[in-house]
């Protein structure tokens, strides 16, 4: 028998902690990170992340454009171009991104401002094994880092 209190008690419980990360990853220099266990708690984390006015970006190009509205955003990494994910990251801390915009068909420079600014990445641990054997390894140049 499934105790449905208990499943309750347990996303209420993940939701605040979720909350407190999201208050200290806010105004960082560098990406956070929220690693999920599996594609169920990925759902998760992007329901609450939605709920707190964070704004999902389906790719690079998309969050660079979305940097520029100065506010909450969040990519969630499943089967993107690594290398502009690595060199996103990378450039982060740096106070200048350069992507290349493949609408327009130019490289961009965005400036993050680090305090109306929040980037999060969204990963679950299949997927970040997989990155790091490819080559790419992410959580070095991460910032503050969620796991539950």
């Amino acid at each position: 028998m499934i105790n449905f209190d208990n499943i309750n008690y347990m996303m209420v419980k993940n939701s605040k902690k979720i909350q407190e990360y999201l208050n200290f990853v806010k105004s960082q220099k560098e990406v956070g990170f929220m690693i999920a266990k599996n594609k169920q708690e990925l759902k998760e984390f992007k329901k609450e992340l939605n709920s707190t006015s964070f704004i999902k970006s389906n790719n690079i190009s998309q969050l660079g454009e979305n940097l520029k509205t100065l506010g909450k955003n969040y990519l969630v990494l499943e089967g993107d171009d690594l290398k502009s994910v690595y060199d996103f990251l990378i450039q982060y801390p740096t106070g200048q991104i350069e992507i290349f915009n493949k609408q327009s068909m130019k490289s961009e420079i965005i400036i993050p401002d680090y305090i109306k600014n929040t980037t999060v990445f969204l990963v679950t641990k299949k997927y970040l094994s997989k990155i790091k054997e490819e080559g790419y390894d992410l959580l070095s140049y991460a910032g503050l880092t969620y796991q539950s």
